[in-house]
């Protein structure tokens, strides 16, 4: 059954879904709902461009970057999809990809809402576990 108030739910054409959810399962991202929203917003081309340039840059080695503040000469690895995300940003940066953007962190922060509400939140707000009885 179709869950019309499902968060990581898109509209868009089935190409394209098919498309973002490859590219999801290739770079090992969970959040497909990101992929979907990419996919929506600069279609399959763009993500099929994105990623053989990811997997190029993987093939030689991967993406660092700096960890820490700038100058700390500690370098880390980007995963496969902090790669990708790189490669995107730099080919397709703007409003549009602002916007996507956007609305992932929305889906995420609907997702982790509604996580709470079935599991109870933890923790009290009257301080750090120290209880009272």
């Amino acid at each position: 059954m179709l869950d019309v108030d499902d968060p990581t739910r898109v509209e868009m054409r089935e190409e394209d879904f098919k498309c973002a959810e490859r590219v999801a399962a290739t770079i090992e991202e969970p959040k497909r709902h990101l992929m979907r929203r990419l996919a929506r917003a600069f279609g399959g081309d763009a993500m099929d461009a994105a990623l053989r340039e990811t997997l190029r840059i993987e093939r030689e080695g991967g993406s660092k970057y700096e960890a820490g503040a700038t100058g700390s000469g500690i370098w880390r690895r980007r995963t496969k999809a902090g790669c990708f995300l790189w490669v995107f940003k730099r080919a397709h940066g703007g409003a549009k990809l602002e916007a996507a953007l956007r609305e992932s962190k929305a889906v995420d922060k609907a997702l982790r809402a509604r996580r709470r509400g079935e599991f109870g939140r933890r923790g009290g707000a009257r301080g750090r576990g120290r209880g009272r009885g």
